[in-house]
């Protein structure tokens, strides 16, 4: 997925931390509403998006914004799976279900 956000030649020092990248940083937005039972984020990642959602606002996660996510090319790309939670919503299901096929190609 680092790839996918668009970083190159990233280096991670002993624990894990990223000390270095190309580019250094890129401006990104993190949509998230849950945790899934392990405590861990389910989040939508955005990029470099020319119409980003306001800061700290609730944001309308539709079909459009879904396409533009780095999620969505991490599964058309065949690098990541789609894992899915009684609690996500139809529109999303659905959306993400034809991003998982084009992933299948």
């Amino acid at each position: 997925m680092i790839a996918t956000a668009g970083f190159d030649d990233v280096v991670f020092d002993a624990g894990g931390k990223v000390t270095a990248a190309t580019p250094p940083k890129r401006p990104a937005v993190v949509l998230s509403k849950a945790f899934d039972p392990n405590g861990r984020p389910i989040s939508y990642l955005l990029i470099d998006d020319d119409d980003p959602p306001p800061n700290g606002e609730w944001t309308d996660v539709d079909a459009d914004l879904l396409r533009r996510i780095v999620n969505a090319a991490s599964l058309e790309e065949g690098v990541s799976y789609l894992t899915l939670y009684s609690s996500t919503h139809a529109r999303h299901r659905s959306a993400r279900a034809t991003t998982r096929r084009l992933g299948r190609r």
